[in-house]
């Protein structure tokens, strides 16, 4: 399972490959602990002009998560992450009936 952390804002000018060491910052843990992080949303706040940020959710993993979460429980951006929902099928009732109109590249294509 995966762990999320929403709004961490970054500068205009700071690289994402800050992300993971700004993260470790945030929660208070060693780099080494964090397995896997990746970027999940990616927003804008100019709301306070001329200082605005990039806004990032992340998704990481660390080995501990539920120590995480307990010794981190006054954070309100940090949460389980939901297991990614599985792909809707929808089966066809009826087979459509195919018309291609013309001889040109599109209809030749068709």
């Amino acid at each position: 399972m995966a762990l999320l952390l929403r709004e961490i804002a970054l500068e205009l000018g700071t690289e994402e490959s800050a992300l993971p060491g700004k993260l470790c910052k945030f929660l208070d843990i060693l780099p080494s602990e964090l397995q896997s992080w990746r970027i999940v949303r990616r927003g804008i706040d100019a709301r306070h002009k001329p200082r605005i940020l990039r806004i990032y959710t992340v998704e990481f993993s660390v080995a501990d998560e539920e120590g995480l979460l307990a010794r981190r429980q006054e954070l309100r951006t940090l949460e389980r992450a939901a297991p990614p929902a599985p792909p809707v099928v929808v089966p066809l009732v009826f087979r459509p009936e195919v018309v291609v109109a013309g001889m040109g590249p599109a209809g030749l294509f068709a």
